[in-house]
């Protein structure tokens, strides 16, 4: 969920929590459900999503090719920025 812009081959990702739309009737949000918008469990996956890319580098798995990715935490908000690998 939230925001991405990419800039010099950089994704930055604000974490956000985005809504889901089921139905025209009611508001679903990824995180929140239909109780309103969870930032915090928003910005708790992209801690989560950092803590699985340092998994993966741990396992000094050889040609395993995986994104470099840091967390910028900044007036309240949580940004995550992960290079753009080419595939």
């Amino acid at each position: 969920g939230g925001t991405k812009y990419i800039c010099s081959q950089i994704l930055f990702k604000f974490s956000l929590d985005s809504i889901c739309n089921i139905s025209n009737a009611q508001r679903f949000y990824m995180y929140g459900g239909f109780n309103g918008p969870d930032d915090g469990s928003a910005m708790k996956a992209a801690k989560n999503e950092l803590i699985g890319l340092s998994s993966y580098y741990n396992t000094r798995t050889p040609n395993l090719h995986f994104p470099l990715m840091a967390i910028i935490d900044y007036r309240g908000f949580r940004l995550s920025a992960q290079s753009i690998l080419p595939i």
